[in-house]
């Protein structure tokens, strides 16, 4: 666990000032991707398979461990089950939402807090 975590530190570090969140989840290839073909055809969305493979093959087992042992993710499971959620939909927006924790430490450089609420003016 500790070889994956500074696995993917590491390389988000080099990337740290050169791009913004939004462009990390492209990225790794953790954004959704639509299908729709005019009005009639929808299909479901799925995750975009392009991206680092590497990167997203590492967050996928901190995202299972996630869901048995952090508070946080524990609720978003949760609330994302309550939902009618499948399971492999739920463990990527985890990883996303991993990915989201990585940014906000390694951008504030302040350790992780499970109980931290932001203030919106």
């Amino acid at each position: 666990m500790m070889f994956v975590t500074t696995k993917v530190c590491t390389f988000l570090i080099t990337l740290k000032n050169s791009i913004i969140f939004v462009n990390w989840s492209h990225f790794i290839g953790l954004a959704p991707k639509e299908t729709q073909s005019g009005s009639s055809i929808k299909g479901k969305p799925r995750l975009c398979k392009v991206g680092h493979v590497r990167l997203r093959k590492a967050l996928y087992m901190p995202a299972l461990v996630s869901i048995q042992c952090n508070p946080v993710m524990i609720t978003f499971f949760n609330r994302l089950k309550g939902k009618g959620k499948n399971g492999k939909v739920i463990v990527c927006a985890i990883m996303r939402k991993l990915v989201h924790v990585i940014f906000g430490i390694l951008k504030s450089g302040k350790k992780f807090d499970p109980n931290y609420k932001p203030v919106f003016p």
